[in-house]
């Protein structure tokens, strides 16, 4: 199973960008087993977040952000 290439947005530089992002992603999670792949998602998250000035912090719902500004 791979990624199938979205013709309806050839022309949209953005669109062929994310989804150039989310092959890579798959890629580079294909073997992980599901708990592996969310662990690998959540970092990612979280680095992201961490360099926007945010984090998460744990919440009576699950996570929120905060900013750490």
């Amino acid at each position: 199973m791979g990624v199938t290439k979205m013709h309806e947005f050839d022309d949209d530089p953005m669109m062929k960008n994310l989804h150039e992002i989310r092959a890579k992603h798959q890629d580079l999670t294909k073997d992980l087993d599901p708990k592996e792949k969310a662990k690998w998602y959540n970092k990612k998250a979280e680095e992201f977040l961490t360099k926007q000035g945010y984090r998460l912090v744990q919440s009576h719902k699950g996570y929120r952000m905060e900013s750490v500004v």
